[in-house]
């Protein structure tokens, strides 16, 4: 059984309003290190652009050089990150295969044959 947490919880098993499991857990008001990040990235330059208009320059550039991590991460927010498929790949019938390829396969149309 889970160690006792006193009377923060329920009798369900839920916390009561108000209390949690980690109450010495992040203090009120202090910022997540996604909020901090997030606001450096959003810092004007002098010329206009932001932190976060340089950093798509790079990735960009370095994509453009052949850099494939770049290229990757341009692909995973553009379209989405590929899901990872728990079926082996080899044993996926051709129906599988195709629904997978999705619009790739119906993009080609015929003058790619």
């Amino acid at each position: 059984m889970p160690q006792e947490q006193g009377n923060n919880r329920r009798e369900n098993g839920t916390y009561r309003p108000g209390h949690s499991g980690n109450p010495g857990g992040r203090p009120k008001g202090r910022k997540s290190l996604y909020t901090r990040v997030r606001a450096r990235l959003d810092r004007s330059l002098p010329d206009g652009r932001t932190i976060a208009d340089l950093v798509a320059e790079v990735i960009v550039r370095e994509a453009l050089k052949g850099n494939w991590r770049a290229l990757k991460e341009i692909f995973d927010r553009e379209d989405g990150a590929i899901p990872r498929q728990a079926k082996d790949p080899n044993q996926l019938s051709i129906a599988e295969l195709l629904e997978l390829a999705g619009d790739d396969i119906e993009d080609r149309g015929s003058d790619d044959r």
